[in-house]
């Protein structure tokens, strides 16, 4: 640890905060969800989102990990329209959602499987790509029911997306031994699975 610490470096830095941000705003809108008694979303939530996405994708890149670039770099662009949404309360419409969503699909995908290490074991290929997948398409998934409910929550079917993914990423974390991405994993399924808890006692139709 005392190396690490020592070799520390720009990317290092710009790494730990875009996952910082991630873990804080997760933890912002459970407490607040706590608070309410129900799934609730702060504005923060999706500032931070835009922020720490940009981080993350920056030093996924400088690493050369399409694993962890695909999400963030997709997902930056979620962020800016739920922010946009929050405040318009304008959705898109399906004749403008269904081919941004076919682009996005397009783009998610080709960032995940760009440069892929085929080297590494059939198991953790099928678990790091499995796992980036649901990692990369929950937002697409929050943004296509957010247009359709015309308010910038987070449904049920993003949770369950969120916290199978982030079983399978902490695995190949562990695996690739990077810091960065574990600690950026491995509160995810216990926040996850609160929040799984809050959506099914929650009342029908609140969200």
């Amino acid at each position: 640890m005392g190396d690490y610490l020592t070799n520390l470096g720009w990317w290092d830095v710009v790494g730990w905060t875009g996952q910082g941000l991630y873990f804080g705003r997760f933890l912002i809108q459970w407490l607040a969800s706590e608070r309410a008694g129900r799934i609730v979303v702060p504005v923060a939530f999706w500032w931070m989102s835009l922020v720490g996405s940009a981080c993350a994708a920056s030093y996924a890149f400088v690493r050369h990990d399409p694993f962890f670039m695909a999400g963030p770099a997709v997902n930056f662009f979620l962020f800016a329209r739920n922010l946009q949404l929050r405040r318009t309360r304008r959705p898109l419409g399906e004749r403008m959602v269904t081919p941004l969503a076919l682009g996005v699909a397009t783009v998610a995908l080709l960032l995940t499987f760009r440069d892929w290490d085929l080297a590494q074991p059939l198991p953790w290929l099928v678990i790091g790509g499995v796992g980036t997948v649901l990692w990369t398409v929950r937002f697409p998934v929050q943004w296509w029911c957010a247009e359709r409910s015309n308010e910038a929550t987070l449904p049920t079917a993003f949770f369950w997306i969120s916290f199978v993914g982030s079983v399978l990423l902490l695995g190949y974390a562990l695996r690739t031994g990077e810091p960065v991405f574990i600690a950026g994993m491995i509160p995810g399924p216990l926040l996850y699975g609160r929040s799984l808890w809050l959506c099914h006692r929650q009342p029908q139709g609140q969200g």
